[in-house]
């Protein structure tokens, strides 16, 4: 989750001069961009979202929720009760009790793998009433409950909005429907247009629309860029920019490896006068709990054999779970000296049977064992990446695309 810049003098008036009318607005704009989406949808001529639901399985796997065990249904159900609100909030329990929009996303990915309808309107619902900004499709990054202005800064995160974007998609094209899917496009765009910077030949991926760029530099998290939500993107909103921020975001992983255990750190800086990449100067540099989602997000996209994945494998030859640490210092080779928590060791095991091939039918980890939030967000993650990415076997059966294709 971004760092966000601090909030202007005048960000809480904003916030209270337009909290009342983003609702109602959203109301009638999102009505309009489905009647639009639906006359796309006809024009033989615009043949984008058609191509997209009829090759579903660019989105994700066809996993109904029949589909799912009964021990996967009862995950999801832990994390519902233990860490969302009646109201849709997801609660980061190790943090305050604060909400942010990269949680907010989790819970609504969550909700549609386990097809849990409800449950995914309420967060959605929480989300774009609560963290919708005023000006464009993106979403304020932080919710601090109990505050007089629980949402005292307007700037977003991009790991959360992209997030916020698949998971609308995959609802969408799981349950029929075109209103998630506009909404989606809308996100989208914005990402496009305010959370990427182009220098010359290169696109990056900002951690969010504002507050990351330097005179001479711009400051990265790597574990925002998510391959397989990227993909989906590109599917959605067909621009050679989505392509473009995959493979440059795969190079600067491979360049992002650092001290001699050659490992990705939290945050690092790229040189915008020379093609040079290196540690954040701002924030230490650690091997820790943004890193950890860059195996995640490999694994999840497929590619089992990155070079990332294996130095990460040596890394943690000699520390099996739970004693793996919670995060290494890059620079002094320290690491901490408590055990790493049980979702940080979930990813760990995920990355070691990706690159080893073994046990490709296990998954051992328990929403129930999580001490916090963030713990129990990389086990789901984890166990629908190993599903979606062909590492553990998933169900899979035909999804009618009926009411598709009949509007074509």
């Amino acid at each position: 989750m971004a760092i966000a810049m601090a909030p202007s003098s005048d960000v809480a008036a904003q916030f209270d001069h337009h909290r009342a009318l983003v609702q109602a607005e959203r109301r009638a704009v999102l009505l309009l961009v489905a009647m639009a989406v639906t006359l796309v949808i006809r024009n033989p001529a615009r043949k984008t979202i058609n191509d997209l639901m009829l090759n579903r399985a660019r989105i994700a796997p066809p996993i109904s929720r029949a589909d799912l065990t009964t021990g996967e249904l009862a995950q999801w159900q832990s994390f519902l009760r233990r860490f969302v609100h009646v109201d849709g909030r997801v609660i980061d329990t190790g943090n305050g009790g604060v909400s942010h929009s990269e949680g907010q996303s989790y819970g609504m990915l969550f909700a549609a793998w386990a097809n849990d309808q409800i449950s995914f309107a309420a967060i959605w619902d929480w989300t774009r009433t609560a963290l919708a900004r005023p000006d464009d499709h993106l979403f304020a990054w932080r919710y601090r409950p109990g505050q007089r202005v629980p949402v005292d800064d307007l700037n977003d995160a991009t790991d959360g909005n992209l997030m916020i974007a698949w998971a609308l998609l995959r609802a969408g094209a799981q349950w029929e429907r075109p209103d998630y899917i506009a909404q989606a496009i809308a996100i989208a765009r914005d990402i496009l247009r305010l959370d990427t910077l182009q220098r010359d030949d290169r696109i990056y991926l900002k951690p969010a629309s504002g507050g990351f760029l330097r005179r001479d530099r711009l400051v990265l998290n790597l574990s925002y860029y998510n391959f397989a939500a990227l993909r989906a993107m590109a599917s959605l909103v067909p621009d050679a920019r989505w392509h473009i921020l995959e493979q440059q975001g795969r190079e600067l992983i491979e360049r992002g490896q650092f001290g001699s255990m050659r490992v990705p750190v939290d945050w690092v800086e790229q040189s915008l006068v020379e093609d040079r990449l290196s540690p954040a100067s701002e924030w230490p540099v650690r091997f820790s709990w943004d890193a950890i989602r860059i195996p995640l997000n490999l694994v999840w996209s497929g590619d089992f054999q990155s070079p990332v994945l294996k130095n990460l494998v040596r890394f943690w030859a000699n520390h099996k779970s739970p004693h793996l640490g919670a995060w290494l210092d890059v620079t002094s080779n320290r690491r901490v000296t408590t055990s790493a928590n049980s979702g940080l060791s979930a990813i760990a095991d995920l990355t070691r049977q990706a690159v080893t091939l073994k046990d490709q039918s296990l998954w051992s980890y328990e929403v129930d064992t999580a001490e916090h939030y963030y713990d129990a967000a990389l086990m789901l993650l984890g166990r629908i990446a190993a599903q979606e990415s062909g590492l553990t076997k998933a169900v899979e059966v035909p999804t009618s695309l009926g009411w598709l294709r009949s509007l074509v």
